[in-house]
């Protein structure tokens, strides 16, 4: 469900600040947490790039992802990005 953002105090209009997105103060559009990041569940809306969280080991995140996903059997992720690397043979 998307939450409301005003950006301003001398603004009346409000954006949507959608899952997976940010609200910069002022912005006129959310703007997605980067590859590698997702949404902060725990803050009731974000407003940066930084509150966006990074993906942890063993999962990946696409541009304006709202969770992290798993890995697929035979891949891994050992650090933040937007996907998952085939396992090597080893």
């Amino acid at each position: 469900m998307p939450t409301r953002h005003v950006p301003s105090r001398l603004l009346l209009a409000s954006i949507d600040c959608t899952s997976g997105s940010f609200c910069l103060l002022g912005a006129s559009a959310p703007l997605p947490c980067p590859s590698g990041r997702y949404q902060n569940a725990s803050l009731r809306v974000m407003t940066s790039e930084d509150d966006c969280i990074e993906c942890p080991e063993g999962t990946f995140c696409s541009v304006g992802s709202a969770v992290a996903t798993d890995c697929a059997p035979g891949t891994y992720n050992a650090a933040p990005r937007s996907y998952a690397e085939q396992l090597s043979g080893r």
